[in-house]
């Protein structure tokens, strides 16, 4: 066993001391500015990370309200459509009716005009029928003789208005 007294002791004592201070001195000269690096790389890596998902939160929540507003202006846009295209169909509608008013005084009036056509044409083959059958039976009832009567008659009664004329 060696004493504290011995050479050899105090020997190893400052050797353990050189090699304790030169592992200190490394480790503040090289390893320690490597691991602060290295933390702070980390560190700024993860703070990197949190803004990222800080904004990523943040672009979702305005998203979700871009989203939100999308769907109230798509709700309105629809009850617009749905309340436009009901007044377009009671235009539509009424115009509809309105044409068919239209059409259907024309068609009275187009059948008015024809019914007073039809009795118009009836009319006057009835004339014609009658004057034909007239003509028929006076040819068959007439002779020399009512003929040449009549024709005296005629006469007698123009010389009578050419005097009473004169």
């Amino acid at each position: 066993m060696e004493g504290f007294g011995t050479l050899q002791y105090w020997a190893k004592l400052v050797d353990f001391l050189l090699f304790a201070g030169a592992l200190i001195w490394i480790w503040q000269k090289f390893a320690k500015p490597q691991l602060e690096a290295a933390a702070n790389a980390e560190n700024a890596r993860i703070a990197g990370i949190e803004e990222a998902l800080a904004k990523a939160k943040a672009d979702l929540a305005a998203a979700r309200a871009e989203r939100e507003a999308a769907e109230g202006e798509r709700e309105s846009i629809l009850q617009h459509a749905d309340a436009s295209g009901a007044r377009d169909l009671e235009s539509a509608l009424a115009d509809a009716k309105a044409q068919a008013e239209r059409v259907r005084g024309n068609a009275e009036g187009e059948v008015e005009r024809q019914r007073y056509a039809a009795g118009v044409r009836l009319r006057i083959d009835m004339i014609e029928d009658a004057l034909a059958k007239a003509r028929r039976d006076a040819a068959a009832r007439s002779d020399e003789a009512l003929q040449s009567t009549l024709v005296d008659q005629l006469l007698d009664e123009l010389t009578r208005n050419r005097k009473a004329g004169a």
